[in-house]
This record gives structure tokens, C-alpha cells and sequence, in this order.
């Protein structure tokens, strides 16, 4: 039980990371985004 949970939580982050970071041009975009942000933000 305790390793189902554990792979299930793992599992989800895994994939997101993977798709996002699947396509370098939308990660580079993503991370100028989120420094855009920020800045914006301050």
C-alpha cells in the first residue's frame, strides 16, 4: 500500500516535468515567463 501511494505521487509530477521539459523551447519560454513574472510582480 505504502509503495502504491508512493508511485502514484511520483508518477504525475514525473510526467508533467517530462512534457514540459519535452519541448526545450517551452521550457526556455516557460522560465523567461515565470522571471517576467516576477519581475512584473515586484
Amino acid at each position: 500500500m505504502m509503495q502504491k501511494g508512493d508511485e502514484e505521487q511520483r508518477d504525475p509530477p514525473n510526467a508533467c516535468l517530462r512534457q514540459i521539459c519535452n519541448d526545450m523551447s517551452e521550457c526556455e519560454e516557460k522560465t523567461e515567463a515565470s522571471s517576467w513574472e516576477l519581475i512584473s510582480h515586484r
